[in-house]
């Protein structure tokens, strides 16, 4: 039992009550009344104690009074539809609306003791196990940090597409596009979706296809943004099944170097071909959406093509109409200049005598 008082006790549980997420060394100071407690302590311990013999969980420095999670009809139905392409920590999230769960959560627990339950009765799955390659044995990846710089951004684009841009000599276009994949790639639909990924190479499948995709491509709208998003899933679905079909594949070879029972071998070479048939379906809908995007973007641009036509034809009429406006106003400047020398010219003395026929030089010295 936990050595501490019935007050102390109840004084957990009013913190608990006021703070949700208090620390244990939060929990510590003010069940003993001391700010110099902390969870490193012996105090300390005997709050943790206390925490586990009340089965009051705490994660990630935090504290959580939680009962046994007990999974609905709905949701064995749902793990059941997916446990094999998703992993069991994923479909806790999606089934609890949380997206904070961890392995070490009730939830994530209880989905992976239902899942391995499902496997126990799947022969085919227990003999997909048999065979697993060394490097798919890679532990759960942190979180996925995204570039926060033009360098690493373009980092990420020659790693993956190879064209030698180097930051000093990008062009106006190209450093563009390097701003608006760095957007791109910060966006929380991107960080999340990559961080469902277990596997760095499932990770680096999804980067790759997405940068190859959108990195010269900066004018995307947020629905197009998550339709190249789920178009990037697929070929990493894609890439998976074909993993899970050369594991069955070792597997029936194994079997057959072994001499395992027909059952067995029939199983397992019905699962390769509904493997193979949902491989087909997801390259199916991989070209399907990404034609859909292609020809969505194309129209788009050409639509622009043509606003920005009609507005240059504008200008040209405007341009045209100013050029006309001035010829016209300096025709009759001139109109107006003509005019006024011949009223000059017919108010002359001088003028009027020669068109009479009157020289003014013999009238003046007759």
């Amino acid at each position: 039992m936990s050595d501490l008082t019935e007050e102390q006790g109840n004084r957990v549980r009013e913190i608990l009550k006021k703070n949700p997420e208090a620390s244990i060394s939060e929990i510590t100071v003010y069940a003993y009344d001391d700010p110099t407690m902390d969870s490193r302590s012996k105090e300390g311990r005997s709050v943790k104690k206390f925490l586990l013999d009340n089965k009051i969980e705490y994660k990630n420095r935090s504290v959580f009074t939680r009962d046994r999670i007990e999974l609905t009809k709905e949701q064995q139905e749902f793990i059941e539809n997916n446990y094999k392409n998703q992993h069991y920590l994923d479909m806790a999230k999606i089934l609890f609306k949380n997206n904070d769960l961890t392995h070490l959560n009730l939830e994530a627990r209880e989905v992976n003791k239902y899942v391995e339950t499902i496997q126990k009765k799947d022969p085919t799955h227990l003999e997909m196990n048999t065979y697993v390659p060394k490097e798919r044995n890679n532990n759960p990846l942190g979180e996925y940090f995204p570039p926060r710089r033009s360098d690493q951004t373009l980092y990420r684009i020659n790693r993956y597409l190879n064209i030698g841009w180097e930051l000093e000599k990008l062009k106006a276009v190209q450093i563009k596009q390097v701003d608006t994949l760095q957007r791109y790639l910060n966006t929380f639909s991107f960080c999340y979706q990559i961080n469902t990924y277990r596997r760095d190479d499932d990770r680096k499948l999804f980067e790759d296809a997405f940068i190859r995709y959108t990195y010269d491509k900066e004018d995307l709208t947020q629905e197009e943004l998550d339709q190249f998003i789920v178009l990037c899933t697929e070929v990493v679905t894609a890439s998976t099944i074909l993993q899970q079909v050369e594991d069955l594949r070792q597997t029936l070879r194994q079997a057959s170097e072994e001499e395992e029972g027909r059952n067995i071998k029939m199983q397992l070479n019905e699962a390769i071909s509904n493997l193979q048939t949902e491989y087909n379906q997801c390259r199916g809908r991989q070209n399907k959406l990404y034609k859909s995007l292609v020809d969505d973007r194309s129209k788009k641009i050409q639509e622009r093509k043509q606003e920005n036509a009609s507005i240059l034809n504008l200008v040209q009429a405007w341009k045209d109409e100013e050029r006309r406006k001035s010829i016209v106003h300096l025709a009759e400047a001139q109109k107006q200049n003509l005019e006024g020398e011949a009223r000059r010219l017919s108010s002359m003395d001088e003028l009027k005598a020669v068109i009479r026929g009157i020289d003014i030089d013999e009238m003046v010295h007759s």
